[in-house]
């Protein structure tokens, strides 16, 4: 497990040294108040044999009480602050590889977009709690040599015979651990099954229906119901098991010693006991955090391997775009012998592929999904660059339309002009609403309206997305299922639209003769691109 923190250090992930060193100080904090309550409370029950040290008089029940109230907040604030600094290098670490991957996103080459979503909502949790189990990890094994240290130094003989007992008990609280971390996938797994399950029903709610297969449907369905729950019950009861297990095995041998050695006196008795409790608590968050640390191991090797074969810093990548060169007559866009494979993957996309498009044409590109067209649509667009061969660009301006389109929670008039550098009227806004029908009315008013992804349907997004590019006016218009969504009518509309500019029009799309007026059709066939 510590291997992973120096690993780590070695790549752009930096941990915070103060919030560490803050972490493990009231770690100690938290010991030495745990050994100090012992202390106090042992002499409670034995005042005749307390003392007085320096100003404080710890004959007095008074004073011991005082001092309990006053450890107890110690330990809750110590307590506190350790989870708060392991919290905050959790989070800061998350922080970290989400800004690196969205930054990478946009300024090194041919990173995969399904990639860097993984990063951003998964890998980064996932790598900063594991950072966060490893520093809890340390922190019980300090606490364990600690509490360790205080029990031999109150009886030795004691602490021996807890050893030789632990030795014992440890194999079923390592047993209990292991099958906790099994049901915990089983349980994760369990939840995903029920919301697959769920999903599936409501969303073929009338196929079922149609087809009479309401019976069968149900029966599965309990069936995924009754596992989830068992599953539930399971890892409840191990959790709780795991949890207490500690404690009562440390409990029944605090009761053992009390037979072993009954010369004892209270004050050793009382403090080892309490001191010995939290030694097995330690023990066994070193057991737990140690075999939950495994579900991690695989993300961190990942990206390990990824950032150590890394160069990014987001000063080292030129721009995008800066592939040009001389183009032959009446061409926008030359791809000359490229291949491509993403940033990070060993598997090339395109091999030795070339194509043209020409300036003022319509070029439609069509392909099994999983082909590339997407992709080199990119590459036309000057998104990704190629690792071999060469691209020329002859445009200066390029507009973008796909399935999913950009939609701000924003007002209307803001979210047309998004990446719009000049002043456009209000009178052109509303011109443009009104052409493609993003709206049953459209007044003035209409353009200080708040919307969102949520409160419009996916044909009015996407007509937003048609909005923008009348208000932008490209030289380069690249389609990716950029009507999918569409009505009849609303798309007969984009095609009659599409149909009176003069735009350079590159289209990924499996309807190809929806549209009208295309003067190229390109299939993308094993890893190439040929005209048909």
């Amino acid at each position: 497990m510590l291997k992973y923190i120096k690993l780590l250090n070695q790549t752009y992930i930096s941990i915070e040294k103060v919030r560490l060193a803050l972490a493990i100080f009231w770690n100690f904090i938290g010991i030495a108040t745990d050994i100090a309550i012992g202390l106090l409370i042992s002499f409670l029950f034995n005042i005749n044999e307390s003392f007085q040290f320096l100003f404080i008089d710890f004959r007095s029940i008074q004073v011991i009480s005082g001092l309990l109230v006053l450890c107890a907040g110690i330990r809750i604030f110590s307590k506190y602050s350790e989870e708060k600094y392991a919290r905050a290098i959790h989070l800061g670490i998350d922080k970290q590889l989400k800004d690196t991957s969205a930054e990478k996103l946009f300024s090194k080459q041919n990173v995969s977009v399904p990639d860097t979503f993984f990063k951003i909502n998964k890998e980064s949790e996932m790598i900063g709690e594991s950072i966060y189990i490893v520093l809890k990890y340390i922190n019980g094994l300090i606490q364990f040599v600690l509490f360790s240290a205080a029990l031999i130094y109150i009886n030795a003989l004691g602490y021996l015979s807890l050893v030789a007992f632990s030795s014992l008990v440890l194999y079923p609280l390592k047993r209990s651990n292991e099958l906790l971390k099994v049901s915990n996938t089983e349980y994760k797994d369990s939840v995903m099954d029920i919301n697959e399950a769920a999903e599936n029903i409501t969303s073929n709610f009338y196929l079922i229906k149609i087809l009479q297969t309401t019976r069968l449907e149900i029966e599965k369905f309990l069936s995924i119901s009754n596992k989830y729950l068992q599953s539930f019950l399971r890892n409840y009861i191990l959790s709780v098991t795991a949890y207490h297990l500690p404690q009562t095995l440390a409990l029944m041998f605090l009761g053992v010693s009390f037979i072993i050695f009954p010369s004892v006196r209270i004050l050793e008795h009382v403090t080892f006991i309490i001191v010995a409790i939290r030694l097995v608590q330690a023990l066994g968050q070193i057991i737990q955090y140690r075999l939950y640390f495994g579900r991690f191991t695989s993300y961190l090797d990942d990206f390990l391997n990824e950032a150590t074969n890394d160069d990014f810093t987001p000063e080292n990548y030129k721009d995008l775009n800066s592939v040009n060169g001389e183009l032959s007559k009446d061409n926008i866009v030359e791809l000359k012998e490229i291949t491509f494979k993403y940033s990070g993957s060993g598997e090339e996309l395109f091999n030795n592929l070339s194509t043209s498009i020409k300036a003022g044409s319509h070029t439609t590109i069509v392909g099994p999904n999983g082909s590339g067209k997407s992709t080199l649509l990119g590459i036309i667009g000057g998104i990704y660059l190629p690792v071999e061969g060469s691209v020329l660009r002859g445009y200066k301006t390029v507009g973008y339309v796909g399935a999913k389109p950009l939609i701000l929670k924003a007002s209307i008039r803001e979210n047309l002009l998004y990446g719009v550098k000049e002043k456009i009227s209000d009178e052109k806004l509303l011109e443009v609403l009104d052409y493609f029908k993003v709206f049953p009315i459209i007044e003035k008013e209409t353009l200080n309206k708040e919307i969102s992804n949520q409160s419009l349907s996916s044909g009015q997004m996407q007509k937003i997305s048609f909005c923008r590019i009348e208000i932008q006016n490209p030289e380069l218009l690249l389609l990716d299922e950029s009507t999918s969504n569409l009505d009849v009518e609303s798309l007969s509309k984009v095609v009659e639209y599409l149909d009176s500019k003069n735009f350079t029009i590159v289209n990924v799309t499996h309807n190809p003769l929806a549209f009208s007026g295309v003067d190229v059709r390109l299939e993308m066939i094993e890893n190439n691109v040929v005209e048909v």
